[in-house]
């Protein structure tokens, strides 16, 4: 079942839709990106956005953080009881349990319009929350590496295996016709 199919039929998707999903379902990239979000906290959104400004040679504001703190309050109102949620019902739907493998499959969809509505919030506001023309042009590395900094925190060294990852999912994807602004 593709991603497409969860949207909601009254919106067009955001370029960013195909282009995270193309990113998201290369090799090793939901992995990673999972295990990420469970032991640093991120946004896996965030930083799909941060992949889509670097290939666009550019990076997430400085203050990307404080221009999204109210919509940072609805996804941790609204999309992470969602994802606790489902992530109960897989538990059980792994042991057998139909009744709750179909209950996971809603929430599954459920969640995924969640972040749906998330990535069109970037994309509506994507030029106050990019970093705008760079004075020097930094290539997709130096931009990615600085956008993830800014996102979580943390140091270069510890960001290198998915900065890594996420740019060769890049080079690995072969729409980027459609991830026009």
């Amino acid at each position: 079942m593709s991603v497409i199919s969860f949207l909601p039929p009254q919106s067009p998707p955001p370029p960013i839709w195909s282009f995270a999903g193309q990113i998201y379902t290369q090799v090793g990239v939901a992995t990673h990106l999972l295990s990420r979000q469970e032991q640093d906290q991120i946004w896996i959104n965030d930083w799909l956005f941060a992949l889509w400004l670097a290939h666009k040679g550019n990076t997430v504001a400085v203050d990307f953080r404080c221009q999204i703190s109210a919509w940072q309050h609805w996804r941790d109102q609204v999309i992470v009881p969602w994802r606790r949620y489902r992530k109960r019902l897989k538990a059980s739907s792994m042991a057998g349990d139909e009744k709750a493998r179909r209950q996971y499959q809603r929430a599954k969809q459920a969640e995924l319009s969640l972040e749906w509505h998330d990535q069109q919030y970037l994309w509506r506001h994507r030029s106050s929350l990019s970093a705008g023309p760079e004075p020097t042009t930094r290539d997709r590395e130096q931009c990615l590496s600085l956008s993830l900094q800014r996102l979580s925190g943390a140091s270069t060294d510890t960001l290198s295996d998915s900065v890594s990852l996420l740019l060769s999912a890049l080079e690995a994807c072969t729409d980027s016709a459609s991830w026009s602004d």
